[in-house]
């Protein structure tokens, strides 16, 4: 199961790539130049801003993160430290970076982290590496690798974003050297996993990755992680191709089970008589899981013709007595006797009485006590003890609102069941004294 630190990780990776993207689709455009008089005023004031040793202003008419501060980067580091929090111009520089060369995000990375750090400085050094790294995966490593170990934690995630996105194969690779300990990191091996997810995750979301990513989730280290990222895998699989996803199974058959279930879910909610006629031909594949999706589908679609005839061509007299006890729930709360003949329809004496007793729950003041009874009755007969607790738990129920309705039936039952009638009687006697 994927831990909450996985989660929180893989949502921050889709929130920074969505503000990535939206800020190289939404810079600013340049204002417009003002008049000269304006210009002078703002050069003077530039000029005696530089004198005090305060942070350089942009001239009029050319945004401060438009200028080039190649080999100057204190100059931009200075204004970036001034910046109230969410700054607008932020978004034109984040715009930038994107064409920065590799030269230039290198040297200004080495400035920024010798200058002193302040919370948008950090975002635009995560923003620079993750470029670094999208652009040029063993650039953005190299400079990762030199590091000290506790800023490789904590940038390191920025790093691997971006060789995820832009060489899956390479990053793959490298996590699992780091591993094996075959390559020094201060990332963390308990990291390691939700790297690894991230990254299956999102060559799963590309059809030109979809096969590597089943190959490298397959030959993933540990169990548990394998059946996750296989799980992702096949999911998305299943979703866009579902008999690619089938014929996976030839290469790699220990994940049949799991690529089953996903395609009878799949075609179970596309259309349930062709979940399940694949089922029926195939009767090795039944399992109560993929059974209870077809039913389900059915039920949803109100296709009973549908369920009926795949009850009835169902050889397993479990899964037959399985799928009656979902239809007898399903439609307790708005088809009665469709749910009481369903109840009747199941041989196995303790599945009849589970049955029936959900139904009742599902029932409750929906329907009329008399039905409820039948229900009982159907169910039960030959069972004393269990029909009479059933009775109990009914009618105690219904006893404060229809004491009547309570007392008529229990004074109405025959004489081979006196037994339950004298127990109901002493056990209700304060509400049937009422009448």
């Amino acid at each position: 199961m994927t831990s909450r630190y996985t989660i929180m990780l893989i949502c921050f990776a889709l929130g920074f790539s969505a503000r990535l993207w939206f800020v190289r689709s939404t810079a600013p455009e340049s204002p417009r130049d003002s008049n000269s008089s304006t210009d002078t005023q703002a050069a003077t004031a530039s000029k005696a801003s530089v004198e005090r040793g305060s942070p350089i202003e942009p001239t009029a008419g050319i945004p401060w993160y438009d200028k080039d501060y190649s080999g100057n980067w204190n100059d931009l580091l200075d204004i970036i430290a001034s910046k109230p929090a969410q700054d607008e111009e932020f978004r034109g520089l984040f715009s930038r970076i994107s064409d920065w060369t590799d030269a230039d995000k290198i040297s200004f990375l080495r400035a920024a982290f010798a200058h002193n750090k302040s919370e948008y400085l950090e975002s635009v050094v995560r923003t620079v590496l993750f470029s670094l790294a999208l652009k040029s995966p063993q650039a953005g490593l190299n400079f990762l690798n030199a590091l000290p170990p506790v800023d490789q934690n904590e940038y390191g995630f920025s790093v691997v974003n971006g060789l995820i996105q832009s060489d899956p194969q390479f990053a793959w690779e490298w996590l699992n050297q780091i591993e094996s300990d075959e390559v020094e990191s201060g990332l963390g091996k308990n990291k390691l996993p939700a790297f690894r997810f991230m990254l299956i995750s999102v060559m799963s979301f590309d059809p030109k990755t979809r096969d590597q990513a089943l190959e490298l989730a397959y030959n993933a280290p540990g169990r548990r992680e394998r059946e996750t990222l296989v799980g992702t895998v096949v999911k998305a699989m299943v979703n866009h191709d579902p008999e690619n996803a089938i014929a996976q199974t030839e290469k790699y058959p220990e994940i049949e089970s799991v690529v089953m279930d996903n395609v009878i879910r799949f075609w179970a909610e596309e259309s349930p008589r062709t979940a399940a006629n694949y089922l029926l031909e195939r009767p090795e594949l039944i399992s109560r899981q993929r059974v209870v999706e077809v039913a389900k589908s059915f039920i949803s679609n109100k296709d009973d013709a549908g369920f009926s005839e795949f009850y009835h061509s169902l050889e397993s007299e479990r899964m037959k007595s399985f799928l009656a006890y979902r239809a007898a729930t399903s439609n307790a709360s708005h088809n009665v006797p469709a749910s009481i003949e369903w109840v009747k329809t199941i041989e196995d004496g303790q599945s009849r009485q589970q049955a029936a007793m959900a139904a009742i729950n599902e029932m409750g003041y929906s329907d009329t006590l008399e039905n409820q009874v039948e229900l009982i009755e159907s169910a039960f007969q030959g069972y004393d003890r269990e029909r009479l607790n059933l009775y109990l738990e009914t009618l105690q129920v219904w006893q404060d609102a229809y004491p009547e309705k309570v007392n008529d039936i229990v004074k109405g039952l025959p004489e081979k069941d006196r037994f339950i009638r004298d127990t109901l009687e002493s056990t209700l006697a304060p509400g049937l004294k009422q009448n």
